[in-house]
């Protein structure tokens, strides 16, 4: 994740989908997320402009604007939000929180990912302590997840690759045995996944799905993939007492006018 990416037509998706998962039931009770960010530092690109579905036209007194239609209708309450309390000087973590996007409860973790200047991974050492960094970090947002049923990884490109996780890059990835661990304290996982042209977004998204699954040794596993902006998918894990809960909400989810925007992939 990085902060240039906030409130851009990727992030509504995102922030449209947890709300969708957990939201609060019939009787007012709703699952309690945890964010793990992965933020990494901003890098320059065209990615994150893309904020042009949030344009409205005063003048069209009926709201017929496409993106009324395309957006405002998916979920009223968080385009408005987007629209008017996000101010295009402000894209960052720290006003999405304040802003109460995600669902009341929600906890953070935004602590930074990135190496120090002065731990270089040219030595056996160096590599060790980059590793040791890793962990540490990942064990501070573990313990902060702890009162949560379902957490968000927000890596900025996905699962891992073959990218070392003390490399240059490894802050860009999350790690099976990351997630994994979350899943084994009995928690749900929706895992941010970018699509790249390697082959059909369809088998991607089941090849990554049946590596979580192998891993977390989960039943029925579904993902989210968001066909606006940048391909990406969102592979959902659920926790046996989640699993028909977040199910179904998926479903309905893509039944009503999120479905112009997200294709449901189910793994039974």
């Amino acid at each position: 994740m990085q902060n240039r990416f906030c409130c851009d037509q990727g992030d509504f998706g995102k922030y449209g989908l947890l709300r969708c998962l957990c939201a609060a039931d019939a009787h007012g009770e709703a699952l309690r997320l945890g964010m793990m960010w992965y933020l990494v530092p901003d890098e320059a690109g065209m990615d994150g402009k893309f904020t042009t579905f949030l344009v409205d036209d005063p003048k069209l007194a009926d709201h017929t604007t496409s993106n009324r239609r395309e957006y405002r209708a998916c979920d009223p309450d968080l385009w408005d939000c987007l629209n008017w309390h996000l101010h295009p000087d402000r894209r960052n973590i720290e006003a999405i929180q304040e802003a109460a996007i995600l669902p009341a409860e929600t906890v953070y973790f935004e602590e930074p990912l990135k190496w120090p200047n002065d731990m270089p991974a040219n030595s056996d050492a160096g590599r060790q302590r980059r590793r040791e960094h890793r962990h540490a970090w990942w064990q501070r947002g573990f313990d902060r997840m702890k009162g949560c049923q379902v957490i968000n990884f927000d890596p900025d490109n996905g699962l891992e690759v073959s990218v070392p996780r003390y490399g240059k890059k490894g802050p860009k990835y999350t790690f099976i045995d990351e997630v994994a661990a979350f899943y084994e304290r009995g928690q749900s996982l929706v895992v941010y996944q970018h699509i790249n042209f390697s082959k059909p977004a369809t088998e991607q998204v089941e090849d990554r799905l049946k590596q979580l699954r192998e891993a977390t040794g989960a039943g029925s596993v579904f993902a989210l993939r968001y066909h606006r902006g940048t391909a990406r998918a969102y592979l959902v894990i659920p926790f046996a007492k989640h699993a028909k809960t977040l199910q179904v909400r998926a479903r309905e989810m893509c039944k009503g006018p999120w479905a112009r925007h997200f294709d449901l992939t189910e793994l039974t």
